[in-house]
């Protein structure tokens, strides 16, 4: 069985793999939310 320390550092470290990908979608979605949309209206 894990010593407590170390099971608190490993998910620390996941814990922080996870924040760090949510940023990245995060930042995904504002640039998607950000670009323009363009409609085809020109028919």
């Amino acid at each position: 069985m894990l010593p407590l320390a170390i099971f608190l550092k490993f998910i620390d470290k996941a814990l922080e793999e996870q924040e760090s990908q949510i940023q990245k979608v995060s930042a995904q979605l504002e640039v998607s939310k950000a670009a323009p949309q363009s409609v085809l209206n020109n028919q």
